[in-house]
């Protein structure tokens, strides 16, 4: 009940007993009249007072009404519409009452209120777009996490997302299902279940489990491109190109690992197939070469066949062409040995100083030509160095002719040898028109060169320095360059120097694999023209060469070749050849050694000449030379060769270079003539190219093999040596020659064979 019925009621009540109060006094008064005359008047008072009483608390009681419980039930009005969200009925009061308080504060809870609900609103509004934002978010990472598993099941790498607590697959597609299966869900099964298979690094190395590719990614390594061969409990092989990294949070920690591997069994097809492509292009077209430069060289070795100089020079371009494209096969060769990883280095302590004079004297005709003088910088003595000779030549070669083509007429082309620290630096200088700073990072590339336009003025494949840098590096050692335009190129490398132990002298370059000892001469004369006639003749009969330009030369060729016999110019610059043949009478172990003396003067002292020692003048025929060397090192022997080539161009060459040395040559067109020939008559060598139709080479050297003959086979081949050449030695050959060969090269690997005691 509100407080204003209340009130009424009370009021209601007062005046009703004020009434009955009233009336009960009038009644009372009004039928006594003896009470109305002792009263007198004071009934009349006795009445009207308590009306009067009435009246006024009627008044009072409106009063109050109006000052107090309107305002209350303004003040509840007014709360029922705040309460009912119109916050418009609260207003401020001017009353300083208590109604006034109670107004005031319930104006300032409603502008509380509608401020709350204002922040309540806006919150509202705030999580509503947080909630589509979420909502946006979780759509966008559904379908990104779609797209993720749509690409991981259509990529054909095989991809792993490994636990990090216990190296379970957490997620694979497709392509690693095909490859490894799924692992079981027990942990006890799952080791089983990787236990059988094996994973096979590329040396053959059986790899345990703590080195796989998962288990050093959750190591936190990270793995890229090893190649290994799975092995599968079935028995089936995949050959796969791994890689891993781990994963890792904010923070850092790794919380799992992502592996792929892809199938490379097509690639490894491929690069087979690349192989054998170049293999039989290179036969193809060394076969032909070798024919060229044979007959080229029989014509050119026989010096009443051409008499015109013109003719002659023309023969020498042909043949000049023909080993330009020699080299060319040979650097495609290397370049696919490069890329493939089959590119091999054998490094025994050598001395980089015979290496670098072998270099010049075999480019100093083309230096010459070419108007560039070549100039060593470098000790008397230097430390050895771990290197293979024949590669290290070849990637010097490289360099130096590369510096001659550029060096203009006139120039120097400077190749200094320096040790520092463990490892002897070499570098090439030239005084060329040097290169851009934009192109020196180009120049190790394939195939690229400085003036690659299609009017470059300068010849070559753009393969020599990116075969160099790969030799250099196989050595362990570096290569840079550093070039100044109008001032030249420097072209450094390095190479690790030979430890310690004590040095053994490196064989003489050879052609074949197995070199025997004997018929090796040295050549010393300071005429660079005369001496290359000489040798070029000594190798076209059969002989093989090494040279030095001047006494002191000599000497450290003769310590280290230990040639069988040495031919000595007299008169020379520095050591004269009397004093190189004293000093070898004077050193134990090359007094035995046979000298020839080879003098162009008229009146020879014989005085200081040891006795015995034939003296040959230059202008004598080359016949008296030869007769000469042949007395020294003995008569040569004569023998029935087989020759088994199915290539009847280059068979006949060689065939023709054998006669000239005095051999009975038998020519067959491939393995089973060679076979049958064998099967009917006795023979002394057998001359054998491994790549034949019908029968090829390594089925005649099986069934050699298998009869248990011993004669001596010398091997041919046109295609990949590292390939055929172990194959074809454990068969049981005796020398591997690699086509295009020298015809005067043939005969000399023959004439080892046959030497007695060789």
């Amino acid at each position: 009940m509100s407080i204003r019925k209340r009130v009424l009621g009370a009021l209601l009540v007062l005046i009703a007993m004020a009434a009955v109060e009233t009336g009960v006094a009038w009644f009372v008064f009004a039928r006594d009249p003896l009470l109305q005359e002792r009263l007198g008047t004071a009934w009349v008072a006795l009445v009207t007072i308590p009306a009067l009483a009435v009246l006024v608390m009627t008044v009072l009681l409106f009063s109050t009404k109006r000052s107090l419980l309107d305002p209350l039930r303004s003040v509840a009005d007014r709360a029922e519409l705040i309460g009912r969200g119109d916050y418009t009925a609260a207003v401020d009061s001017a009353r300083r009452d208590e109604i006034g308080v109670l107004e005031l504060a319930l104006a300032t809870m409603a502008r509380a209120v509608q401020a709350r609900e204002r922040d309540l609103a806006a919150a509202l509004a705030d999580a509503h777009q947080l909630a589509h934002r979420i909502a946006d978010s979780q759509r966008e990472a559904e379908a990104a996490h779609s797209e993720l598993l749509a690409t991981l099941e259509t990529s054909p790498a095989a991809l792993m997302i490994l636990e990090e607590t216990d190296g379970r697959v957490r997620l694979q597609n497709r392509a690693a299902v095909d490859i490894f299966g799924i692992e079981p869900r027990d942990p006890a099964l799952r080791r089983q279940y990787w236990s059988r298979f094996r994973m096979v690094s590329g040396d053959g190395t059986v790899l345990p489990p703590a080195q796989w590719v998962s288990s050093r990614a959750l190591r936190g390594e990270e793995v890229n491109g090893q190649e290994l061969d799975v092995h599968h409990p079935d028995g089936h092989v995949s050959p796969i190109l791994a890689s891993g990294a781990p994963l890792r949070n904010d923070l850092g920690h790794i919380v799992g690992a992502v592996v792929a591997f892809q199938d490379i069994s097509r690639l490894r097809e491929v690069d087979r197939l690349k192989d054998e492509f170049i293999s039989i292009v290179s036969h193809e077209l060394r076969t032909p070469l070798t024919s060229i430069r044979g007959s080229v060289q029989l014509v050119l070795d026989d010096p009443g066949a051409v008499p015109e100089d013109e003719h002659r020079q023309l023969l020498h371009i042909a043949l000049n062409n023909c080993e330009r494209l020699i080299r060319i096969i040979n650097d495609i060769l290397d370049v696919s040995k490069i890329e493939s990883g089959r590119i091999m280095v054998h490094p025994r302590p050598s001395h980089i100083g015979d290496l670098v004079r072998q270099v010049l004297e075999s480019i100093e005709t083309t230096a010459r030509a070419a108007g560039v003088t070549l100039v060593p910088v470098m000790a008397e003595t230097l430390p050895p160095v771990m290197a293979d000779p024949d590669r290290i030549v070849q990637a010097l070669l490289n360099l130096v002719s590369n510096a001659i083509k550029f060096a203009p007429r006139g120039s120097r082309v400077t190749v200094r040898v320096a040790a520092g620290g463990q490892v002897m630096t070499v570098s090439v200088e030239d005084e060329g028109e040097g290169i851009a700073p934009e192109h020196l990072g180009l120049l190790f590339q394939k195939f690229q060169q400085v003036d690659s336009s299609a009017s470059r003025r300068k010849g070559g494949t753009g393969l020599g320095l990116a075969i160099t840098k790969a030799l250099v590096e196989q050595h362990g050692g570096t290569i840079a360059v550093e070039s100044t335009p109008g001032q030249g190129t420097r072209f450094t490398f390095t190479l690790p120097l030979a430890p310690s132990p004590a040095f053994e002298p490196p064989a003489p370059p050879v052609t074949g694999t197995a070199r025997r000892a004997g018929q090796l001469v040295l050549v010393v004369d300071d005429d660079d023209e005369y001496r290359h006639v000489i040798c070029r003749q000594l190798r076209a009969a059969g002989y093989d060469t090494v040279e030095a330009r001047d006494g002191s030369s000599a000497l450290h060729v003769v310590r280290e070749a230990r040639p069988d016999v040495v031919t000595v110019d007299l008169m020379m610059s520095g050591m004269d050849g009397w004093s190189f043949m004293e000093r070898m009478s004077a050193e134990p172990g090359l007094s035995s050694i046979p000298l020839v003396v080879m003098s162009g003067a008229t009146d020879v002292r014989t005085d200081r000449i040891p006795a015995g020692v034939p003296i040959v003048a230059k202008t004598a025929a080359l016949d008296r030379f030869l007769d000469e060397i042949k007395a020294t090192l003995g008569p040569r022997v004569s023998a029935s060769i087989l020759l088994a080539e199915d290539d009847a161009d280059l068979r006949g060459i060689l065939a023709k270079a054998l006669e000239r040395h005095g051999h009975e040559v038998v020519q067959a067109s491939d393995g089973a003539e060679a076979l049958a020939v064998l099967d009917h008559r006795p023979l002394d060598l057998l001359v054998l190219d491994l790549r034949m139709p019908n029968v090829d080479g390594f089925a005649v050297l099986d069934r050699l093999q298998r009869t248990g003959s011993r004669m001596p086979v010398v091997v041919i081949s046109g295609g990949d040596r590292m390939a055929n050449e172990m194959h074809a030695l454990r068969l049981g050959a005796n020398v591997f020659l690699t086509k295009p060969l020298d015809a005067a090269a043939l005969a000399s690997e023959v004439s080892r064979l046959l030497t007695p005691g060789a």
